[in-house]
């Protein structure tokens, strides 16, 4: 997945999701399911040593059989999913499960990639973050224009780079545009796999190649970048300094990707949000 020439502080805030993705994925062995308790209707869950004897939470099969409300929340929450089911997801299984893209299949990906809400989301704080800091003499200036030219280019970055590392090389190439986890093999095997992902990849018919998407794509994305970037030093230095920035990040991102499910399933941020909104459901109007 492309991305976009990330600051000192999204870079920052990578490396930290990355160590705690490699340290979370070797703790517990199992997953854990977590409930929110309201403190009022704690001493129902009272024992006779004082201690609290806390259910399980439930299965999302049990919130669906509860009744209408909680199948209608699940369902909203499945609006929040960052992508599609099926061979649009960005992320497959390690084997080759699924028929490659075609050329207009690749492109859609492109599509569902630059509009996903977490792409849009980063997109605008960071020209929040940068109309806010920025100075009246900077090339965007100051206040809501700027947060706008700002977002648009950030969009237009994403755009591009969906272009050229997800559809373009990919088509052309005949390369499988999905990252796909390895989560069979041993720890360090995987850490070396995902960050070596931005070098070698998948055809798309399951073989070992170059991968023409990455390297090719983010030196075409970095060239038409300069053409719109008002605030960018050009030259071939500085593209190449950006270039080298976006393969690291890249393999960065992979190695989150590897592993980020594993720590999501001890975590279980779903089940809790589902939790508090069976609850507001069950409330009398």
């Amino acid at each position: 997945m492309a991305r976009r020439y990330p600051t000192t502080g999204q870079l920052l805030l990578l490396a930290i999701f990355a160590v705690a993705a490699l340290s979370s994925a070797q703790g517990a062995d199992g997953p854990k399911s977590y409930m929110l308790v309201n403190w009022p209707d704690g001493s129902e869950l009272g024992t006779d040593d004082g201690d609290f004897d806390l259910p399980p939470a439930p299965s999302t099969e049990q919130l669906v059989s509860v009744g209408p409300p909680c199948a209608e929340m699940l369902r909203v929450t499945d609006q929040f999913n960052l992508s599609p089911t099926g061979v649009y997801d960005k992320i497959q299984p390690f084997q080759q499960e699924k028929p490659p893209l075609t050329p207009a299949g690749k492109f859609k990906l492109a599509i569902i990639n630059t509009i996903d809400p977490f792409n849009m989301a980063t997109a605008s704080a960071d020209a929040a973050i940068s109309a806010w800091t920025s100075k009246s003499t900077s090339a965007y200036g100051t206040g809501s224009m700027a947060f706008a030219k700002r977002f648009g280019t950030d969009m237009t970055d994403e755009l591009s780079g969906e272009f050229f590392q997800t559809f373009m090389f990919p088509a052309i190439f005949g390369q499988d545009p999905h990252y796909h986890r390895d989560v069979g093999d041993k720890t360090p095997r995987r850490i070396r796999y995902a960050l070596t992902q931005v070098v070698v990849t998948r055809s798309d018919a399951g073989n070992k190649m170059f991968n023409y998407g990455e390297v090719l794509g983010n030196f075409a994305a970095a060239s038409v970048g300069n053409l719109y970037h008002i605030d960018r030093a050009k030259g071939f230095g500085p593209t190449s300094a950006r270039i080298a920035v976006s393969i690291t990040s890249d393999a960065a991102w992979n190695l989150f990707t590897e592993f980020w499910p594993d720590v999501s399933r001890h975590i279980n941020f779903r089940m809790v949000f589902l939790r508090r909104l069976a609850e507001r459901a069950a409330q009398p109007n």
